[in-house]
């Protein structure tokens, strides 16, 4: 091996096969094989992203009302009872009311939402001032959830200015306002995840599909010249890679045979 090293033009005569041999390869499998598995994952990847930023909320209006509908019923169904009421009307702060939200949504739903990295304490936080400084439902719910809740029995209405009772409305507010919030932005983020999978995969099979057709065009006397070509560039292209890489590699670890095998040569001195 010292022999090898030693003799430049061994050197650059066994660099130069291993080059050719890779441009041979490369070549024989041509560029559009080399290239186009890669790009049709990365386009899809990419209309996948795009398409579903762009869709996330319009899908999410059309889909959130049918989730709000469910939680109505679920917090109606006696989750939320006048004793929880009257116990958040006593104090009603963040981590009470965090209590009733998680009393009030499905089993496993706050782990759902810590998993999505949601603060659901921030979502409380600012429902419960929106709720303690106001004296009309409308200020931290919509029409139609106010609506909504209506049809189930839930009066939200503040008539009274101090007392038991205002505190109780206002702990019953704080805990839907909060859940309305919290399974808004989780319905978000799951339209968004769903969106962004289903457009990836029927992206793949779109270009994929693309891919194959246009393949054909590659077995023309010209273009399969021109593919051939291609595939040897990338062929050198990577060789080249790797032998500066082996260079930094070894340079960093303090090994000098490459650089000492360097000398007088011409081909392996372009890359050490």
């Amino acid at each position: 091996m010292d022999g090898i090293l030693g003799n430049p033009l061994l050197v650059d005569g066994t660099i130069a096969m291993v080059f050719l041999l890779s441009a041979v390869l490369m070549g024989a499998k041509g560029l559009y094989k080399l290239l186009m598995p890669t790009l049709v994952i990365v386009l899809s990847l990419l209309c996948g992203t795009v398409l579903s930023a762009l869709l996330t909320e319009p899908v999410t209006e059309l889909v959130y009302p049918m989730v709000e509908d469910r939680i109505i019923r679920q917090m109606d169904e006696g989750v939320v009872t006048e004793d929880v009421l009257e116990l958040l009307a006593q104090n009603l702060s963040t981590a009470e009311v965090e209590k009733g939200i998680e009393r009030s949504l499905p089993a496993g739903t706050l782990k759902l939402v810590k998993r999505a990295g949601l603060d659901l304490s921030e979502f409380v936080s600012e429902t419960t001032k929106k709720v303690q400084n106001s004296v009309d439902p409308a200020d931290y719910l919509t029409e139609k959830q106010i609506e909504k809740l209506k049809e189930a029995g839930v009066e939200l209405k503040e008539t009274v200015s101090s007392g038991l009772e205002k505190t109780t409305a206002q702990a019953k507010g704080a805990i839907y306002a909060s859940v309305f919030a919290v399974t808004r932005r989780m319905t978000s983020v799951a339209v968004h995840y769903a969106l962004w999978i289903v457009l990836t995969l029927v992206a793949l099979v779109l270009l994929t599909a693309a891919k194959n057709t246009f393949g054909l065009a590659v077995h023309l006397p010209v273009i399969r010249w021109v593919d051939w070509l291609g595939g040897a560039v990338v062929g050198i292209a990577l060789c080249s890679v790797v032998l500066f890489a082996l260079a930094w590699l070894l340079r960093k670890n303090g090994i000098t045979a490459l650089e000492e095998a360097a000398d007088g040569t011409r081909l392996l001195a372009l890359f050490v």
